[in-house]
């Protein structure tokens, strides 16, 4: 259907979030960006990526590119404790986990309880499919 909308208006506006407008063409193009650098992570369809971000253009794109590679959002409220939290992605069994930086030292705390876990995102991946870690949890966990 995204796709379908940017074919048919490239330029319409597919999102308006603050000053930010963006077209469905920018919309599909980024999702299928980030659907592809999703799958080169090691993800396979079926996998669950946490999302722990307030409503804005970032989550709009990771749930399409979650769908997009066959991946399963896992919402996370932004109001939950860490040791809610863990009972999502523990549950879940997300693999990734996307975390808005204001909200991420409540992922990270909660992060103990998480086997599957291997990392926590604090920004999307730029354009050229590049992220540049910053930070490392112990035991493999990292946080990028």
């Amino acid at each position: 259907m995204l796709h379908h909308s940017a074919t048919r208006s490239p330029q319409k506006p597919a999102l308006i979030c603050g000053d930010q407008i963006v077209s469905y063409e920018a919309v599909d193009q980024s999702t299928d960006a980030l659907a592809s650098w999703l799958l080169q992570e090691g993800l396979e369809p079926g996998d669950r990526v946490g999302i722990h971000w307030c409503n804005s253009v970032e989550v709009v794109n990771l749930y399409f590119a979650c769908f997009k590679a066959g991946l399963i959002a896992v919402p996370v409220n932004n109001r939950m404790k860490a040791s809610e939290i863990a009972y999502v992605l523990g549950h879940s069994k997300a693999r990734l986990c996307f975390s808005q930086p204001a909200l991420a030292p409540l992922c990270m705390e909660a992060a103990a309880g998480c086997p599957d876990l291997q990392r926590i995102y604090t920004k999307l991946p730029v354009r050229n499919h590049r992220l540049q870690r910053a930070l490392h949890y112990p035991r493999s966990l990292r946080i990028v």
